[in-house]
């Protein structure tokens, strides 16, 4: 990872507290991990302490500097991760598998298969305008065609294990109607939305 591409991450952490991107975002660059349970709870785990730097990482904006990417690997170390890039690709492969599991049958759905409905739901709306319907279809067939099947299935029953816990790192709780700016989900699908430490209610970032 480029000290570029680590500013833009650790930025988009601070606009949207630790982002759980949604997966046709991550599908062009997740880097896949077979996740454990112990991962898991270790991610869980982490989030008190990750929730005074949200602040932090919000007041830093693109700017963060190095005393604050330390104290970010100082976290994530204490809780078995190398690193903060290490917790974000578990935050990553944890939102991947989560935002295509349906809350109500607990079945999980190919992100790419999420973006096929979407883009015939999209070619058959009359309300939406034709230039904006064109520039529509043509990022979502983009997306299709750069997006990458979920490589390690058994990620799948690792995540419904600890299901209920992740849930509750949703906004609101976990409530059905996916957060702002998050891909829509799959009818009844969990909301590929941030998973975060919860931030001081007096903080301009999102509230988890």
């Amino acid at each position: 990872m480029t000290a570029n591409s680590h500013l833009k991450r650790l930025a988009a952490a601070a606009t949207v507290l630790f982002v759980m991107l949604a997966p046709p975002a991550m599908a062009q660059e997740l880097k896949q991990l077979q996740l454990t349970d112990k991962m898991i709870t270790n991610f869980i785990a982490a989030q008190t302490d990750f929730g005074p730097l949200i602040v932090k990482l919000s007041e830093a904006g693109d700017r963060p500097d190095d005393s604050l990417k330390g104290e970010l690997d100082t976290v994530a170390k204490k809780f078995e991760f190398a690193n903060f890039d290490e917790y974000m690709d578990v935050n990553d492969n944890i939102a991947f598998v989560m935002g295509g599991i349906n809350r109500n049958t607990m079945d999980f759905t190919e992100p790419v298969e999420r973006l096929k409905k979407d883009l015939e739901e999209i070619k058959a709306d009359k309300d939406i305008p034709d230039d904006e319907k064109k520039l529509a279809v043509e990022d979502l067939e983009l997306e299709i065609k750069a997006a990458e099947p979920l490589k390690n299935r058994d990620n799948i029953e690792v995540v419904k294990r600890n299901f209920p816990e992740l849930v509750k790192l949703l906004p609101d709780d976990g409530a059905e109607d996916p957060a702002a700016g998050a891909a829509p989900a799959a009818d009844g699908a969990a909301p590929a939305a941030p998973v975060a430490p919860a931030a001081p209610p007096a903080a301009d970032a999102p509230k988890p």
